[in-house]
């Protein structure tokens, strides 16, 4: 049997375990069982490792997947090499293609800080959305 298991509120509630979910992860782990921890963060895969591991759930970084790896995956799909990518330094770490200020196949929306765009980045999303440029969101985030 194969295993889809959430990660905020089933398997984690804040920094805790929810209660069993350190039992359950190593029954399965125990049987060999295969299974992916979903979640709608846009953390690194590692990060998401680190706060199971301070719980006392062991995983591998390739037992998760977060939004960005589906994203990834329509990207490659979708024969897109290039995109302009809005998010912090790790978040365009996870990303599978090249950061392209200029002349991008789509904009990718990952986080919008203060941080990671200024006016006259968003002045050039707004012209590239006018040449057609396709939007692509990790997030369902009212900003956006």
């Amino acid at each position: 049997m194969k295993y889809l298991i959430d990660l905020d509120g089933t398997l984690l509630d804040g920094d805790r375990a929810n209660k069993d979910s350190v039992k359950f992860m190593g029954e399965l782990q125990k049987r060999g069982a295969e299974f992916l921890i979903m979640t709608n963060s846009i953390a690194s895969p590692r990060i998401i490792r680190e706060r199971l591991d301070e719980v006392g759930i062991s995983v591998d970084t390739g037992c998760i997947l977060n939004p960005i790896a589906a994203v990834n995956i329509y990207l490659k799909a979708n024969n897109i090499s290039r995109a302009f990518i809005v998010g912090s330094k790790s978040e365009v770490e996870q990303v599978s293609v090249k950061n392209d200020t200029e002349n991008p196949q789509a904009i990718l929306l990952l986080d919008f800080e203060k941080e990671n765009l200024a006016y006259d980045g968003l002045q050039n999303i707004f012209s590239l959305i006018q040449r057609q440029i396709p939007v692509i969101s990790a997030s369902g985030s009212t900003f956006y």
